[in-house]
Formats: structure tokens, C-alpha cells, sequence
């Protein structure tokens, strides 16, 4: 392994994003980066410990499976190298920094440039009076699962609902609740900010709107079935 340090660690890790953007996530860098940090923090150690609940921490990631398979995907591109798994979530694993080889994955090609002969004059601009078009976001016309929507992102799912009513639900609730019962019950939606609005509309009628921790003032229980059933 040549020299390691921080920069050419970081350095490759870009040239990597670069040639496989399709692959690479943000979860993946900010990961990476962190590992590269804790092994800086060790004096570059050869084997180092790896703890799932602190690079959540750091990664400022709150599902654990989220970091487990980031971790998976870095070790299967050459980044890093498991040695030991973790035996439960009270241990660590124990993981070393890689150089990996340059991706075998070859970036797009580039479009030749074509030599065309230029007129001697040019012929003048024709003036036109047409405005730009106005380039709307394609809004998702087929049914679909939760997870499968661009909402199963709970940054923006939260953003839908800013400067609205249910600004003070407890968000972080209905969309893991919405996200459970789509899997679970196979059930796909066209418009399913719409269908979460609704459940929250009903629960809010009966006196049983789930709240943020900051601004619970009622007692609530857990979703059921029938109440977004009838947000179709």
C-alpha cells in the first residue's frame, strides 16, 4: 500500500464518485470520510474498531441499516476491508482502510468532436420573441409503493409538510407508519402525500393526531389499518 494520508484517501474516493455516480450515494461519502478520520484519529492503524452506533452518529444517520449496508457497499468497491463482523450491537466490528484499484466500470464516453467547415459570414440572427420554456417536474402518474416514491426520503417527505397544519405532527411517526403498512400490505398509491394527509385528517377528527415530542398534548395510540384504508 503507498503512503496513506488523508488527501489521497478522499482523492480517490472522488475520482471513484466520479466514474460511478450511478453507484455513489451521500450516505456512502460522508461514511467514508468519517472512517478515514477515525483511522487519522488512530495514527493510520492498520485494524481499527468500527462501532455501527457511532458512525451513525457521525453520519448524522438514524437507521442503523442505512449505515450496515453503506458499510457493505464501500467493502465491495475496494475501499475498506471487514476483518472481524460484529458478533452482536454491543460489539464492534473491526475494519482496515484499502487502496482500491482503479473501477473497472469505464465512464461514458465522450462525444468526438467533429470538424465542420465554417461559412465565410455567418448569416444574421433571426430575432424571435419566443420565451423560455418553463420546465415542469414530472409528477408520478402510476401507483406505487411507499418505499418506491421519492417520499420513502424522509428529508422530502418533512419538506411537504413545512408552513402547512401538520407542521407540529409527529412526521417521523406517520411516514415510518405509511412506509410499514404500504410493504406490508402491498397496497401502492398514485399521490401518497395525499393519502398521509388524509390519515392525519382523520386521526386529527377523532381526537388521535400523532404529535411531535415537542408539542404533545394528547394521548395517542398507534395507527390501525381501517383509518388509512379509507385515505384511498
Amino acid at each position: 500500500m503507498s503512503e496513506i494520508n488523508g488527501y489521497s484517501l478522499s482523492r480517490q474516493w472522488f475520482d471513484f464518485v466520479l466514474e460511478n455516480g450511478r453507484k455513489a450515494r451521500p450516505i456512502h461519502g460522508i461514511l467514508y470520510l468519517w472512517i478515514v478520520e477515525k483511522a487519522n484519529r488512530l495514527a493510520w492503524a492498520k485494524e481499527f474498531q468500527l462501532p455501527t452506533d457511532e458512525a451513525c452518529a457521525a453520519c448524522c444517520a438514524a437507521d442503523r441499516e442505512t449505515i450496515l449496508k453503506a458499510i457493505k457497499d464501500l467493502e465491495k468497491w475496494g475501499f475498506i476491508k471487514i476483518i472481524q463482523e460484529s458478533k452482536n450491537r454491543f460489539t464492534a466490528r473491526w475494519v482496515s482502510l484499502l487502496h482500491p484499484k482503479k473501477s473497472d466500470a469505464k465512464p461514458e464516453a465522450k462525444p468526438e468532436a467533429i470538424s465542420v467547415g465554417m461559412p465565410d459570414a455567418l448569416p444574421p440572427a433571426t430575432p424571435t420573441n419566443n420565451k423560455p420554456k418553463t420546465i415542469k417536474p414530472k409528477k408520478e402518474k402510476e401507483e406505487h409503493l411507499f418505499k418506491d416514491s421519492m417520499y420513502a426520503n424522509f428529508d422530502h417527505f418533512k419538506a411537504k409538510f413545512q408552513n402547512t397544519e401538520w407542521v407540529n405532527a409527529d412526521l417521523k411517526y406517520y411516514h415510518e407508519s405509511f412506509m410499514d403498512w404500504s410493504a406490508s400490505k402491498s397496497s401502492k398509491r398514485v399521490d401518497w402525500i395525499a393519502t398521509v394527509r388524509s390519515g392525519m385528517r382523520k386521526d386529527q377528527k377523532e381526537g388521535k393526531l400523532k404529535l411531535s415530542k415537542n408539542n404533545a398534548s394528547i394521548k395517542t395510540r398507534e395507527i390501525e389499518t381501517p383509518w388509512i384504508q379509507s385515505a384511498k
